[in-house]
């Protein structure tokens, strides 16, 4: 009940928020799109724990650099999100 309830508020904000009005996420999967997938695969726990864990890495204190020619984002915990997991526009911009 709990996850379908969680899946029926992502699907609402994405109804009412269109995509040009969102925030632009620095991955590749949007932070929304994650979620729902991890309470639909995983289950409520691991759909929180990825809701807690994006929204800490996602848009704070994240830092772009190149690594052997590769885009790759250092968030906040210093964890390493490489090109591929990246946001195709934040990569784009950033080599421009």
């Amino acid at each position: 009940m709990l996850v379908w309830l969680a899946k029926k508020s992502i699907e609402y904000y994405w109804k009412t928020r269109p995509e040009n009005q969102r925030k632009i996420c620095i991955y590749r999967i949007t932070c929304s799109r994650h979620v729902y997938n991890e309470l639909e695969n995983n289950g409520l726990i691991k759909g929180i724990q990825a809701y807690f864990y994006r929204m800490k890495s996602c848009n704070h204190g994240y830092k772009l650099s190149l690594k052997k020619d590769m885009v790759v984002i250092n968030d906040c915990d210093g964890n390493l999100i490489l090109e591929n997991d990246i946001n195709p526009l934040i990569v784009k911009e950033f080599r421009n």
